[in-house]
């Protein structure tokens, strides 16, 4: 199989994950190595889950605030641009819960637009170069466009170019992969936002998405 990544796209509640564990499951009955990637997974290899991004001064203030867990959260952290990456929900919980507050404002979807672009396309430049030395074929469930759609125009109110032009750089970046896409069309939008809406938790964004349509 020329492929090494399968990007599964498509509106909230139109059978992404479905269609993504089907894809799954066909590969492997036929011998191919590959990997599952859905939305809120800790591990995905090139879109970031819960994890935040502290320049430089933020994350020392951060680990004077609370050196009585310093150790593990030097352990967790990932030098990135001036700066430290923290996913956050893989640490122990035995931290008070304003660590997890604080922390959770400065998650890479909660970063001013440019700074979530530039973090989140030089870590897909990076899954990019690693899965092109490999033979595995990676399947990502809706972080390709839905991510960029959502964060851009949906949180920020972007320019449409903006945002096309964030999916246009993710597309760049794995274009050595000889990716393969494939979008769910869903033609009841009000069906497939409210279908999504009931079976996500309720503190899920879709609910401003929701706000903004209505």
């Amino acid at each position: 199989m020329d492929t090494k990544l399968i990007l599964i796209e498509g509106l909230p509640g139109s059978g992404k994950s479905t269609t993504a564990r089907l894809v799954h499951e066909i590969l492997m009955q036929n011998g191919i190595e590959s990997e599952l990637y859905c939305e809120g997974d800790l591990n995905h290899p090139a879109d970031y889950e819960s994890v935040a991004y502290f320049e430089n001064d933020q994350w020392h203030r951060l680990l004077e605030e609370y050196s009585a867990f310093r150790d593990q959260i030097i352990e967790n952290c990932i030098p990135e641009d001036n700066g430290y990456l923290l996913p956050y929900k893989k640490l122990v919980p035995d931290i008070p819960d304003t660590f997890y507050e604080k922390v959770s404002k400065k998650d890479i979807y909660e970063l001013p637009l440019d700074q979530n672009m530039k973090l989140i396309i030089n870590n897909w430049e990076r899954f990019s170069t690693r899965a092109a030395g490999g033979k595995k074929v990676h399947i990502f469930e809706c972080c390709f466009i839905q991510n960029p759609v959502t964060v851009g125009m949906i949180k920020y109110g972007a320019p449409l170019t903006k945002v096309r032009n964030y999916v246009l750089a993710l597309e760049n970046s794995v274009k050595k992969l000889n990716p393969i896409l494939i979008y769910i069309s869903q033609d009841n939008l009000d069906y497939s936002f409210r279908k999504a809406i009931k079976e996500r938790p309720q503190s899920w964004s879709i609910k401003d998405m929701e706000r903004r349509i209505i």
